[in-house]
């Protein structure tokens, strides 16, 4: 019997075989975690682009235009939500635009919720 149970632990010719059924789930893991966060960081690349193409719009229309400053925060949003309205992975967005029309500026701020998947939903989900 000693012999036997010596034979057992001495044994390496299944370890490929245990390693690969223990560090599967891992490495499926981490690929999913690698996935969602290009997922996250491009949804939140995404939202930048969209507020920085709607300023940069309006407030050349603001100045080339003479239009005033509720016309430019309208056109602002227009914008925003035209470009935001391509992403796939938001689920909504909220823009909110302030125009300045002495320094000739107009301040876009969008507030979007990422559509969860299962590791973004653990650490919570709203990019700001």
């Amino acid at each position: 019997m000693l012999a036997i149970k010596g034979r057992f632990l001495s044994a390496e010719g299944g370890n490929i075989a245990l390693m690969f059924a223990l560090l599967t789930p891992i490495i499926f893991g981490a690929a999913g975690a690698g996935l969602d966060f290009y997922r996250y960081s491009h949804a939140l690349t995404s939202v930048q682009d969209a507020a920085d193409g709607a300023s940069l719009g309006s407030a050349r229309e603001m100045m080339l235009a003479s239009a005033t400053g509720k016309l430019a925060e309208e056109r602002a949003k227009a914008i925003a939500m035209s470009q935001i309205a391509q992403t796939k992975f938001l689920t909504r967005a909220d823009v909110t635009a302030r125009a300045d029309r002495a320094k000739g500026s107009i301040r876009v701020a969008i507030k979007a919720q990422f559509r969860p998947t299962i590791f973004v939903a653990l650490f919570k989900n709203p990019i700001y």
